[in-house]
């Protein structure tokens, strides 16, 4: 049962940094910058080419050989109208397994409307289940203004705080790295990162580690390495603990996360996918 306990509260913090990755399924919190805007008056426009409505991703979260929970990241099968703009549903759900359950339950929910076109977020919210604790807040935001309005609805709160443009959230952030070309990177540059988290602005740095082949239960797969720099902690086993790799081909797909800790690696795994965007070389 300790072991169990420990590895609970791993997997619940190892599960709030990474959500967005996991969106990730994740998950470190992987929030990405960039120019929102072409001007102060008209959202940016970026393609995508890489997933569609309807996407699903399942992961199993895991100690070595002890499973401690799921999560999973869909996109809904419709648009959404939100400010009068296209959206995609974007929904990331974690919960804890067997005997890690029983010594830790969670089930959180982190969910974003992201414009079709832009790629910000115009909405996004957090239902949080952990133990006896929870959370309901639902930001909305305002590009133009550059503003965001955070409600706690358990608590009938409300702040407001400045944004810059190019905030985005934790799943559109993870969601936008799957946009960006990295043909053309070199390995060892540095992605600036710039995120709204609760009612806090934060500023981080991501590493193209470049290319490698990784073992899947698909098999061998050829991934997009990414390290984010993390500030020094307890629970990391230093500032390039964790590992995000993403399938090199049109879908870049999550496909794992592994987090070097103090006590272990911990890992997040796809195990099944459906609706991708492009025939997957799984």
């Amino acid at each position: 049962m300790k072991f169990a306990n420990l590895l609970a509260k791993t997997h619940a913090t190892f599960m709030k940094l990474n959500v967005t990755v996991l969106s990730l399924l994740a998950a470190a919190c992987i929030l990405i910058s960039t120019a929102a805007f072409t001007d102060r008056g008209q959202l940016r426009r970026l393609p995508n080419t890489s997933f569609q409505p309807g996407e699903r991703l399942d992961y199993r979260v895991h100690y070595g050989i002890f499973d401690g929970g799921e999560a999973t990241i869909e996109t809904s099968p419709r648009v959404h109208l939100i400010n009068d703009r296209p959206c995609y549903k974007i929904e990331v759900k974690g919960r804890t397994t067997g005997m890690v359950r029983i010594a830790y339950k969670v089930r959180d929910v982190w969910g974003s409307y992201v414009d079709t076109a832009a790629f910000v977020p115009h909405r996004f919210y957090r239902r949080i289940e952990e133990n006896n604790y929870r959370k309901y807040e639902t930001t909305y935001v305002d590009h133009f203004r550059e503003e965001a309005r955070i409600v706690d609805e358990r608590k009938n709160e409300e702040k407001l705080m400045q944004i810059p443009k190019e905030v985005l959230d934790m799943v559109s952030g993870s969601f936008y790295m799957r946009l960006l070309d990295y043909e053309n990177m070199k390995q060892g540059q540095t992605i600036k990162v710039s995120g709204i988290f609760e009612d806090h602005l934060y500023h981080l740095s991501i590493i193209y580690q470049g290319k490698e082949q990784i073992k899947t239960e698909f098999g061998k797969i050829k991934c997009i390495r990414l390290t984010p720099e993390l500030p020094e902690n307890s629970l990391f086993n230093g500032e390039n603990a964790i590992d995000v790799y993403i399938s090199d081909d049109q879908n870049h797909v999550p496909v794992k996360i592994r987090a070097n800790m103090f006590v272990g690696a911990l890992e997040i795994d796809l195990k099944e996918y459906r609706n991708l965007r492009h025939h997957s070389p799984f």
